[in-house]
């Protein structure tokens, strides 16, 4: 499953061009489009917001897909799908050094979510994976009319779904197999940020690219 960032960038040529030359009986799922098929699904209004990383919001891929997904679809709003994007570089790094939760990162979310609070989206799009860690601030942020769901949530389901449908896939998968977290940078803080998140000691792995 590719991140949001290498989805909005990479995807398609990954899908179309490398696998097939290198690894002709893999696949690797985006997290892009079962994202905007759930914000679709759940929008009341089609006044869809957007928030990622620069290079995720300068691709333009999020309205894109949002367009498809509401063709395939057919929803249908009175004023048609609005789509409002915002770039918050500042979320990754804080993140990163634990200070998910602080009163100064909260303060930071505000001044980023304002303009897509100013065009009243009802249902906001984390386009980042660090940005589940930060749930419960945008969603005080947001308010409770506005829809913030958990995009890490949607994709396992759609991963789910998708294993479902295909069971020469699933058939091929090792059910009893270890975890590996593979890094290209191991550093005290990320591992000390790993363990938080999942629970426990993470065994990192140094890989080059």
């Amino acid at each position: 499953v590719a991140c949001n960032t290498a989805s909005a960038q990479a995807l398609r040529r990954l899908q179309q061009e490398w696998l097939p030359a290198h690894f002709p009986n893999a696949r690797v799922l985006g997290v892009i489009r079962p994202v905007v098929e759930h914000a679709v699904a759940v929008s009341r209004r089609g006044r869809i917001g957007v928030v990622g990383t620069a290079g995720t919001v300068s691709s333009g891929a999020y309205p894109r897909e949002l367009a498809a997904a509401v063709n395939a679809a057919g929803r249908q709003w009175r004023d048609g799908l609005r789509v409002s994007t915002a770039a918050a570089p500042l979320l990754v790094p804080l993140v990163e050094e634990g200070w998910a939760h602080r009163p100064e990162t909260v303060r930071i979310l505000r001044r980023y979510l304002a303009p897509l609070r100013a065009k009243r989206v009802d249902t906001l799009v984390l386009g980042c994976t660090h940005y589940p860690m930060l749930l419960r601030e945008f969603r005080h942020v947001m308010g409770g009319q506005v829809e913030v769901f958990d995009p890490a949530a949607v994709v396992a389901r759609s991963l789910a779904n998708y294993l479902q449908r295909h069971p020469e896939i699933s058939s091929r998968l090792v059910r009893q197999g270890a975890t590996r977290f593979l890094v290209t940078d191991i550093s005290e803080t990320f591992a000390r940020m790993a363990s938080r998140w999942l629970g426990g000691p993470v065994p990192l792995e140094r890989v080059e690219v």
